[in-house]
């Protein structure tokens, strides 16, 4: 029954620990930023504070891929000092010193990069104070891709389908690729999608194999998910006829192509046998006829006769 009662302890005292973790961040956002652009990170507390017994820490937090908190910026005592600072943000960061004791802790973060992507944090540690303020803001970075380039490769009787080809570049992050044949929306399971990455900004090619027996219009439209933003390009793809309908097409054309020369030759041979047959007529009625020159004679004659 004591140890029941102990756990209870335990879990209530968590409760507190995390309740008042949470009350201590005063400012706890999430901003959105373009490649290039200068953001400010939000801190402000009403309360002042002496400078000599200030100390302030702007740091980014662990993430995926990192395996400890990048170190942006340090107060400690009237001096902004950059032990330690991450090699990055050098020249990059700024605060201004005459609001640290009116409670301004802003960052002001310049010409922000695709690595600036994450979880910012500030921790005010005055020195005869045991409560500890906070500010949390969640960086999000983005960059608009160019709008996509669509090429077409037609189909021919070696490359079925048609090859549709959208290319996008320059942006952050990894944007969303929609294909839309005519109205019809195509699974991405249909598409294959490389990507590759050149300091910080991304390039894409898209692929899409189409059969159509029919023109239709083919848009390819590139969303990027931070900045929600979207870019499209249209072709028309114009006939492709299906291999399966080519198919039967060589198979309806093949034997007429191989009879086709029989058929030629028996009527050849059919014509030339008729041929033989009429000259042989020919030639037997004028081995039967009575020669010309006789007939005349002989009529002459009868003639001569009948005057006489």
């Amino acid at each position: 029954m004591a140890w029941v009662k102990w756990r209870w302890i335990q879990l209530i005292g968590c409760m507190i620990l995390l309740v008042q973790s949470e009350e201590n961040y005063i400012y706890n956002a999430t901003v959105t930023v373009q490649v290039g652009d200068n953001i400010m990170l939000a801190c402000s507390t009403s309360a002042t504070y002496q400078e000599k017994d200030l100390r302030v820490f702007w740091q980014r937090e662990q993430s995926q891929g990192r395996s400890s908190s990048d170190v942006v910026l340090t107060f400690k005592q009237g001096i902004i000092t950059e032990m330690n600072q991450k090699d990055s943000f050098r020249g990059r960061v700024e605060v201004f010193p005459n609001e640290l004791t009116r409670g301004n802790f802003s960052l002001l973060l310049k010409s922000v990069r695709p690595a600036d992507v994450g979880q910012y944090e500030t921790i005010i540690v005055p020195e005869k104070n045991s409560n500890r303020p906070r500010c949390r803001t969640q960086l999000n970075v983005g960059a608009p891709f160019s709008k996509p380039r669509v090429t077409v490769e037609v189909c021919t009787e070696s490359t079925w389908p048609s090859e549709i080809r959208c290319e996008t570049w320059g942006g952050f992050p990894e944007p969303l690729i929609h294909w839309i044949v005519g109205t019809q929306a195509i699974d991405s399971d249909q598409v294959k999608t490389n990507s590759s990455t050149t300091n910080g900004s991304i390039s894409v090619t898209s692929i899409l194999h189409l059969w159509s027996q029919e023109e239709i219009p083919v848009t390819c439209i590139v969303e990027n998910p931070i900045l929600r933003t979207n870019e499209s390009s249209t072709q028309t793809i114009h006939h492709c006829e299906d291999p399966a309908v080519n198919l039967y097409g060589l198979l309806v054309l093949v034997p007429i192509l191989l009879i086709q020369p029989i058929l030629v030759y028996l009527f050849c041979f059919s014509k030339k046998k008729s041929a033989c047959r009429s000259t042989q007529e020919q030639a037997e009625e004028s081995t039967t006829a009575p020669p010309g020159g006789q007939g005349s004679q002989d009529n002459a004659n009868v003639t001569i006769h009948l005057l006489e």
